[in-house]
């Protein structure tokens, strides 16, 4: 499984205007593959439509490859489930942050 995606010239991070909002899902969120897909398949008809351009075409693979690979990747760490220490150091570094903003005021 090839999780080189940081280099990938489709990656949302690398094409953002400056202050353009994005969003982010991870391969641990289990409906993420699933709106990964619906992306992809409104995306497909958009350029069929000729309301986005034939280009998108390779933001569309990109995105059924990631999503593919979001299913692999829960599948082979769903035993461990890495997310939950990583949901646990999260929960501790915005409860630091939280106490330390309430000293504050």
């Amino acid at each position: 499984m090839d999780l080189s995606y940081d280099t990938d010239p489709m990656d949302c991070y690398l094409r953002a205007l400056p202050g353009e909002p994005k969003f982010t899902l991870l391969g641990r969120d289990a409906s993420a593959p699933d709106k990964v897909r619906q992306w992809a398949f409104e995306r497909e008809r958009a350029i069929s439509r000729g309301e986005a351009p034939e280009s998108d075409r390779a933001a569309v693979a990109n995105a059924q490859k990631i999503a593919k690979d979001m299913v692999e990747w829960r599948a082979a760490n769903e035993a461990e489930k890495p997310w939950r220490k990583a949901a646990d150091a999260s929960d501790s570094w915005f409860h630091n942050a939280r106490m330390a903003r309430r000293q504050a005021l």
